[in-house]
């Protein structure tokens, strides 16, 4: 006996809302099990809780479109089986699917007709889930005198029934509200009201809510001093619920204000707490903000050493919180992949039974065996084909959106081999006291990373915007290198250098090549020349030095060097590739010796495609 045979559908539905939130893929199971007995056994009801169930999984997965359908499909059958109950319970996640996919126009139908299906079933709860549905959406689209009257209405009937939790739930939103109409003093009114009845309550978490909303009016309002006053009762507060997450970001919060305010002493002491628990429990974006403000206090009182230790720390922070977010993004690529195959299982066995149904009922009114075969099987072809190019366009789809990802990563990577070099010589400057050319450099270097990071969420840049890019790198290596190399930068006049696109960071991997390994290791003083030329429609930029040569720099590389190397001239590639796949251009590097006879000298042309179409933004 099979499991279908010896489990029920409310039994398969337990277990896989048991496990809905923790294992996903082993609830889906279960799902796909409830709704094939169902369907065979024509059980509606356990056929409409499935789709519940799948719509829910669906939402907690921000897969909304999906989430709306299996919704919809629970809804026509209740409507049908006449089950006003779970009916008006399925309008208002249907409501919450469309407010969640930003179709409000959707979500304010569904809420009306819910708070008048409420009123006529004069079920109180209900009416004041659907109004404060309403308003959520007022208040989302601006209107707000209507969130207004609606937040007033809940409001009085939360008091009525002495709910105090709804009480100070309607508080806040009404004080929100007044916000968005720039009403500080009433929003901090109504806040001040949520936090006494929360004290009274002893809520922790709404007392925390209150302080944080009632300091934002301050904030507001400009008056630093009582902003810092309810901050630091904010973080006593978390502090005695041992929310460290919360009392991290209260001690970052402080320690700003105390910035604003000039007092670095202060500022240090609540910024270094904060950087401690955050590194502690892993909060990687609070760790990222409060070293970044620490370096910046010890870079204003000239200590470099301590501004490079944190600034830093700062770095590994932010790589460990960029590296973090990409593997979530991964996982959850990985996990919608197989939830979208298992949901098309599903689609193939409702279809199944549809056709299974139409099979019966053509063979009762034709008596035609062999035209309802023929009939069945052409069915079933079309819906192997159908199913086939749908899996193809959503592995096509997936395909361009992964290659976005790889692309993105590969444009946020800047050659960490220059980055600590760059560091290094900050060190060497700070060792020698030569206090005003560190500073200098440090202030370069950290404007160059900012603009590289500014950058890195775009696909293509102005060409105005990269040679500025290109200019701080070069000057950079030249501080450093000034003995071994001078340069020449020129752009041709007949380029616009605003309507001219270009990957960001595409040039200056090959730039840093040739002072690396070809100027770097010259006995005289060398020369780098970087010409950027219109090549047709097209752009080209040539790459010139008269170094050693590759051959002689292969000699002098150690291995780790050369895997260094490999891998940043890798991506370099890897990004052309993909560029060339998403845009369809036809953009390629060139490397070739100036000198075939010594192998000294090294050119790179690079040519660019213009890909006026293309989305500039990642």
């Amino acid at each position: 006996m099979d499991r279908k045979q010896k489990t029920s559908v409310p039994l398969l539905l337990q277990k896989a809302e048991k496990v809905f939130v923790n294992d996903p893929k082993e609830a889906l199971d279960y799902l796909e099990e409830a709704l094939s007995i169902s369907l065979q056994e024509g059980d509606k009801l356990g056929e409409a809780n499935t789709y519940i169930i799948l719509g829910n999984l669906n939402s907690k997965q921000k897969l909304y479109a999906q989430a709306i359908n299996f919704y919809t499909k629970a809804f026509t059958i209740y409507e049908k089986e006449k089950q006003a109950t779970l009916l008006l319970k399925t309008r208002k996640q249907l409501g919450d699917a469309y407010e969640n996919n930003a179709a409000y126009d959707n979500a304010l139908e569904q809420y009306k007709k819910g708070l008048k299906e409420a009123e006529e079933a004069k079920n109180s709860s209900e009416i004041l889930t659907f109004k404060n549905s309403m308003a959520n959406i007022y208040k989302r689209q601006g209107k707000n005198d209507e969130a207004l009257t609606l937040y007033k209405e809940v409001l009085t009937k939360e008091q009525k029934q002495q709910n105090k939790s709804g009480e100070r739930k309607a508080y806040d939103n009404i004080g929100d509200v007044y916000i968005q109409q720039n009403k500080v003093d009433a929003a901090q009114e109504v806040y001040q009201s949520a936090q006494e009845s929360a004290i009274q309550d002893k809520d922790q978490e709404d007392i925390g809510t209150s302080y944080d909303k009632i300091a934002n009016t301050y904030k507001l309002e400009g008056k630093t001093e009582d902003e810092l006053e309810v901050r630091k009762k904010k973080a006593e507060v978390s502090d005695k619920a041992n929310d460290d997450e919360a009392l991290a970001k209260d001690y970052l919060e402080i320690g700003q204000l105390y910035l604003t305010q000039n007092k670095p002493t202060q500022a240090l002491s609540y910024l270094n707490k904060s950087a401690s628990i955050s590194k502690e429990k892993g909060l990687l974006e609070v760790e990222a903000k409060s070293e970044e403000a620490i370096s910046t206090i010890y870079k204003e009182q000239q200590n470099f050493s301590k501004a490079l230790e944190h600034y830093q720390l700062y770095v590994q922070a932010k790589d460990s919180l960029l590296s973090s977010r990409e593997n979530k993004i991964n996982s959850m690529i990985s996990f919608n992949d197989e939830l979208s195959v298992k949901q098309k299982q599903i689609d193939l066995l409702e279809k199944d039974m549809q056709l299974n149904e139409k099979t019966i009922q053509l063979l009762n009114e034709e008596k035609n065996f062999s035209k309802l075969v023929i009939y069945a099987l052409m069915m079933g072809l079309l819906i192997v084909l159908i199913s086939s190019w749908i899996v193809y366009v959503n592995a096509k789809k997936r395909r361009i959106a992964n290659q976005s990802l790889v692309l993105r990563s590969l444009r946020s990577q800047m050659n960490p081999h220059f980055i600590f070099n760059a560091l290094n010589s900050v060190n060497n400057f700070i060792s020698k006291n030569d206090e005003r050319s560190a500073n200098k450099y440090l202030s370069d270097f950290s404007k160059l990373m900012r603009t590289v990071m500014e950058n890195s969420r775009y696909e293509f840049i102005s060409l105005s915007t990269e040679l500025s890019i290109l200019q701080l790198y070069l000057s950079l290596e030249h501080a450093r290198f000034k003995d071994k190399f001078d340069y020449t930068l020129t752009v041709s006049e007949e380029l616009s250098l605003e309507q001219t696109q270009i990957p960001p960071m595409l040039i200056q991997p090959y730039i840093e090549n040739a002072i690396w390994h070809g100027l770097r290791y010259k006995d005289e003083k060398g020369l780098l020349i970087v010409n950027i030329l219109p090549h047709g429609s097209d752009l080209m930029a040539t790459i010139e030095d008269n170094g050693i040569g590759r051959k002689k720099s292969a000699e002098l590389k150690t291995h780790n060097q050369k895997d260094k190397d490999s891998i940043g001239l890798k991506n370099t590639a890897a990004r052309i590739a993909i560029i060339n796949e998403l845009y369809k251009t036809q953009m390629r590097v060139n490397i070739e010796d100036l000198d075939p006879t010594t192998g000294s000298g090294t050119k790179v042309t690079v040519y660019i495609t213009q890909t006026p179409s293309a989305d500039h933004e990642a």
